[in-house]
């Protein structure tokens, strides 16, 4: 009972039970919202009216989210100050900033499109709706980019020291991006997709087992099947392939088999992913046959079956460790570039080009002068944090070898 009369641990009880109600609906929120994306974007794309009914069907879901996402994250951000008030008080300088920021930055942009998302099916035209469902996504993405930032921060406080018992930012753009973010960033809004993905793949099969509205719902479990498989083995393959660097032994070999395993189906995969675009979109198929859009299209796509085909030879041989994490990502990339390839200069076919859907001129070149010192920056600082975890890690632990060197 000693545990219940500290008022510590009871602030943790009462913030971990808050926390683990919110997240569920806010995690929902995320990847129903790229979801609506999907499919409002394959109705425009199609002209297929069940896209549009899947849009309006699933958005309902998305509203009930949003709407216990708010209510319940609203006592969250209270509990900061009634739970943890010192906390608050040593760190406001930055941790008050980023969820002022997760505030006026990304849950505004969601709310402020949310009622053109929800009301404006007939006040508005299908391109500025799907504009509108886009910009609400990119809101809920943001949510959670900031929210991982001050967790993250949390985790590995960086960019200040401690003065007279408070926290002083002296570099905020290294308290922004601590060492913790890309990863729990990274593995948070793939586990919002995931579980979005087995969410509607789950109803679209009850509906499915209990004969209710069978073609309707088989093409969305169809959709959240193949991407929640296509993501799982992405998501191994980098893994894998980024292990393989990280270990030794029979956890290295455990990993190169898994790798392997991954590649495979990554690759039949996005052959699968290439082919369906070809049946939606045919004039996508003439731009790989054309010239010189061979160029971006044909190309890359040959380049990522090459860069597969070494990939899984040095998986084999492995005789450079860091080989197969280097060339898993290249291999996306020239996926990535080939799919770009292919709708340029669309951004959304059959219609809108990226120039419609660009900023203005002024707030380009703003963010050009902004990016220009801040990209070497990063790229610096992100060498050097590979440079500092570049041992290995042993049943001793991480980069024993290299604490050895140290001592």
């Amino acid at each position: 009972m000693a545990t219940f009369s500290d008022h510590v641990m009871l602030s943790r009880l009462q913030f971990a039970f808050t926390t683990m109600f919110h997240i569920t609906w806010p995690l929902l929120s995320i990847g129903l919202s790229i979801f609506l994306v999907v499919t409002e974007s394959l109705w425009l794309l199609t002209k297929d009216p069940t896209y549009y009914h899947h849009t309006r069907f699933w958005s309902k879901l998305f509203i009930l989210n949003f709407v216990v996402g708010v209510a319940s994250g609203l006592p969250l951000e209270f509990q900061f100050g009634t739970n943890w008030s010192r906390f608050a008080i040593a760190t406001h300088g930055f941790f008050g900033n980023i969820l002022g920021f997760e505030g006026t930055m990304a849950f505004m942009l969601e709310a402020a499109f949310l009622g053109i998302m929800i009301f404006g099916w007939r006040q508005v035209s299908p391109r500025v709706h799907l504009f509108a469902t886009c910009m609400v996504a990119l809101g809920a993405s943001l949510s959670a980019f900031w929210i991982l930032v001050a967790n993250s921060w949390m985790q590995t406080p960086a960019g200040g020291t401690w003065v007279g018992g408070r926290y002083v930012m002296e570099h905020y753009w290294q308290g922004i991006f601590s060492p913790d973010l890309p990863w729990g960033f990274g593995h948070m809004w793939v586990a919002c997709l995931e579980t979005t993905l087995f969410v509607v793949g789950g109803i679209s099969a009850w509906y499915i087992l209990t004969n209710r509205h069978i073609d309707f719902f088989l093409k969305s479990f169809k959709i959240a099947f193949l991407v929640s498989v296509g993501l799982v083995c992405g998501y191994m393959l980098l893994g894998a392939a980024y292990l393989v660097a990280k270990t030794e032994g029979d956890m290295q070999q455990h990993c190169r088999d898994l790798a392997s395993m991954a590649a495979f189906l990554a690759f039949i995969l996005a052959l699968g992913a290439i082919i369906w675009s070809w049946y939606l979109y045919p004039p996508l198929l003439q731009k790989w046959r054309s010239w010189p859009s061979l160029w971006i299209t044909t190309f890359p796509a040959l380049l990522a079956v090459l860069t597969l085909l070494w990939l899984l030879n040095t998986l084999r041989t492995g005789k450079i460790e860091t080989a197969p994490y280097i060339l898993a990502v290249l291999f996306f990339a020239c996926a990535l570039v080939s799919l770009a390839g292919s709708l340029y200069p669309l951004i959304l076919p059959p219609a809108v080009t990226i120039e419609a859907a660009a900023s203005s001129p002024l707030v380009l070149e703003i963010m050009l002068l902004v990016m220009i010192p801040l990209l070497p920056v990063m790229l610096i600082y992100n060498a050097y944090q590979y440079r500092v975890f570049r041992g290995k890690a042993g049943e001793a632990g991480y980069g024993e070898e290299y604490m050895e060197k140290r001592l």
